[in-house]
């Protein structure tokens, strides 16, 4: 939701601009206080009662739609090129789909210049988008290929990655073609899913509950490539409940994106993932609102291992001076990282809070769907810019309006 209204009120400010729209400052500011309205401390961290889900999530609903139609209309009438901060660097952010136009306006949402993939009739092309701005593109001639992006039953690969799973549809393997090495501890499955028996609450879980997890069965994988994109589909089953995940590499990059949509009906049960890295780093950094923290990877004192579990906004990161790797993820807060591994809490089944004659039931169960990416890096956190990528998942760094073009 905050995504959303920080692009209200960027595009809403492009508008003032270039069209002189007055600002709807009322207006937003309504939103935005609606918003942290519930986003009240026992609301966030999953503690009220389940009445107060179903009411804020009904508004949640109603402040969307709100913003989103606000957009649609800036979309429709904006098309000239801004550029407000002219930053440099560049990274590479997935987008496609745009059919039937030949011109289109792609808007980059991130303080930082953006190398955009698009896809229109005539094939796929990659364009710089200005920071914080928009340009009209006009799609290449032919349709560009990518020989780098290869694929069989149990691997897949770019130009900088090769990555193999195993029979369960776990990680074995992650090499790093640039550094020449490997990503993932010898003989430990990484990006796969446990689940353990939660008889905890609201607030606390049993801390020995790591010592009975049952893996999830693969029952369906295949890979396929859509233009610069090389994509694993998974399918996972746990009792009755289900996961699909897509893996995705991109040509160019080293990081690994991860969609999930999970189909969970287990009450009294936590469902992780994790990721055993190869790196011999001591201490690991943590975002956080205003930085990073730093937090050792080993328990030897009471204090430590009571933070089996900790509170990360963004990302987290293992990584020495000379290379690292981090988890990112925008809507995933409840990270352990112990033994150089990477894990991260992706639901947990547990009673509502409240007095039992309330028979609310258990959290958790139904729809989720949630990303996270798995990005290898040379240097430590700050050199690999782990939080500017962690902000690109956050703020995906274009969006797309289709518009013919002007003619005078």
């Amino acid at each position: 939701m905050e995504v959303v209204l920080f692009k209200t009120e960027f595009l809403s400010v492009l508008r003032l601009v270039f069209l002189d729209i007055p600002y709807p400052k009322k207006e937003i500011d309504s939103l935005w206080k609606e918003m942290l309205l519930y986003q009240f401390h026992d609301i966030l961290p999953g503690t009220s009662i389940k009445r107060v889900y179903e009411e804020s999530w009904g508004r949640y609903r109603k402040l969307m739609q709100t913003c989103n139609n606000i957009i649609r209309e800036i979309l429709l009438k904006i098309s000239t090129p801004f550029n407000r901060i002219p930053f440099t660097e560049e990274t590479t952010v997935p987008y496609s789909n745009l059919q039937n136009s030949n011109r289109i306006s792609a808007f980059n949402f991130l303080p930082w210049k953006t190398a955009i993939w698009f896809e229109s009739k005539r094939g796929w092309s990659k364009i710089k988008a200005p920071a914080m701005g928009f340009t009209l593109l006009t799609p290449d001639e032919g349709k560009r290929k990518f020989p780098e992006l290869k694929y069989d039953d149990k691997r897949i690969e770019n130009n900088l990655l090769i990555l193999t799973s195993d029979n369960n549809g776990a990680i074995c393997s992650l090499y790093d073609r640039e550094a020449e090495c490997e990503v993932m501890q010898q003989n430990k499955e990484a990006a796969c899913f446990t689940v353990y028996s939660d008889q905890g609450d609201a607030w606390d879980f049993d801390p020995e509950y790591r010592v009975n997890g049952k893996r999830v069965t693969l029952i369906e994988q295949n890979s396929f490539i859509s233009g610069p994109y090389l994509y694993t589909k998974q399918i996972f089953s746990y009792k009755v409940s289900k996961i699909v995940q897509k893996i995705r590499l991109t040509t160019g990059s080293s990081r690994i994106d991860f969609t999930l949509k999970i189909e969970w009906h287990e009450a009294g049960t936590m469902l992780r993932v994790s990721f055993p890295v190869n790196i011999p780093g001591e201490r690991a950094f943590c975002g956080s609102a205003f930085g990073a923290v730093e937090r050792p990877v080993q328990s030897t004192t009471s204090w430590e291992r009571a933070k089996d579990e900790v509170p990360v906004q963004g990302w987290a990161d293992i990584s020495t001076n000379n290379y690292g790797t981090a988890l990112i993820s925008p809507t995933k807060y409840g990270y352990r990282v112990k033994e150089n591994t990477l894990d991260l809490c992706l639901l947990r089944s547990v009673p509502f809070p409240g007095s039992p004659l309330l028979a609310q039931g258990y959290t958790d169960l139904g729809l989720h769907k949630c990303c996270y990416s798995f990005p290898p890096h040379r240097g430590n956190y700050a050199a690999g810019k782990v939080a500017n990528t962690a902000e690109e998942n956050k703020i995906p760094g274009a969006d797309n309006h289709r518009r013919r073009a002007r003619t005078s």
